[in-house]
């Protein structure tokens, strides 16, 4: 094998390989919560089910309301910026997540962080 393609396939390999990492974490940080969410909405802030799962819902709201600006985006400013948006957005609705668990003496303010780090 000669070094030119030993390259390309490592450089290619590479690509892969950060593309399934991405894809496992934006998977990860959206089933982790499905998990968590319900009991904690039900059990610690004493919601009935219903509202659990409303704010499950939340979030495929958001997605159904944000993928056709995100592919519209991705066009325009190109694919990298958009991916680097989407993360931040995860790590701020990640933030209203903390912020809910500290502000569990409130149910409604720890109820509203959370629809909010969802919609995020």
């Amino acid at each position: 094998m000669s070094p030119t393609k030993f390259q390309t396939n490592l450089q290619l390999n590479k690509r892969i390989l950060s593309i399934v990492i991405f894809t496992f974490v934006c998977y990860l940080s959206i089933g982790l919560p499905l998990a968590v969410l319900p009991g904690f909405v039900h059990g610690k802030l004493g919601f009935n089910s219903v509202l659990a799962g409303l704010i499950i819902s939340v979030q495929y709201f958001a997605t159904l309301a944000s993928r056709p600006h995100a592919g519209r985006y991705a066009d325009h400013i190109g694919p990298k910026k958009v991916v680097i948006f989407g993360l931040s957005c995860c790590g701020i609705s990640g933030l209203m997540y903390v912020f809910a668990s500290l502000t569990i003496a409130t149910p409604m303010l720890s109820l509203i962080l959370l629809c909010v780090g969802r919609v995020f």
